[in-house]
């Protein structure tokens, strides 16, 4: 499950972003343990302003 509350002032539009989702992990088990092989994350409801999640990875100016 996750719950993630974004924060970044802009001039674009509000300062918030949040999203709910979950995430699907794919393991395989190895001779030194247990490895992710795959994750997906889904998110199942979003509000707020997407592009302040852009910005904070370099996608948006």
């Amino acid at each position: 499950m996750l719950h993630a509350q974004h924060y970044l002032p802009n001039a674009r539009g509000g300062p918030v972003q949040t999203m709910i989702g979950y995430y699907d992990n794919w393991l395989v088990r190895t001779e030194t343990g247990w490895k992710i092989t795959k994750m997906v994350q889904t998110i199942t409801w979003n509000e707020g302003s997407w592009y302040i999640v852009e910005k904070a990875a370099g996608l948006s100016e």
